[in-house]
C-alpha cells in the first residue's frame, strides 16, 4: 500500500511542478505582450496629444514592470521565506513573569 501512495504522491508532485513550469513560462509571455501593448499605447497617446517624441514616456512604461519584479524578487531575498505557522504556545500555570529578566520564564 505505501509503494501506491508514494507513487501517487510523486506524480501529483510531477504535475504540480510542471504546472509551476507552464504559469512561469505565461507569465513571461504575458510580460512581453504587456510592454507590445504599453508600446502601442504610448504611441497612441503621444499622436493624440500631438507629441512627436514619446520615447522617455515609452521607456517608463515598459521598464516600470521590469522594475517590480526585480523588487519583487530582491524583497523575496532580503526577507527570507515566509510560511504559516507550525505552533503555537499557550501559556501555562508553570510559566510566570519574571521581574528580573522581564519577560516570560
Amino acid at each position: 500500500m505505501e509503494t501506491a501512495a508514494s507513487g501517487s504522491d510523486m506524480n501529483i508532485n510531477h504535475r504540480i511542478q510542471d504546472v509551476w513550469t507552464k504559469l512561469k513560462e505565461t507569465q513571461k509571455v504575458a510580460m512581453q505582450f504587456r510592454a507590445q501593448w504599453l508600446e502601442s499605447v504610448a504611441r497612441h497617446k503621444a499622436v493624440a496629444e500631438g507629441q512627436e517624441d514619446s520615447s522617455k514616456v515609452l521607456s517608463q512604461m515598459v521598464t516600470k514592470p521590469h522594475t517590480q519584479q526585480m523588487h519583487q524578487k530582491l524583497s523575496g531575498i532580503m526577507k527570507g521565506a515566509h510560511g504559516g505557522l507550525d505552533y503555537i504556545e499557550v501559556p501555562t500555570a508553570e510559566w510566570y513573569y519574571s521581574l528580573d529578566k522581564g519577560k516570560l520564564s
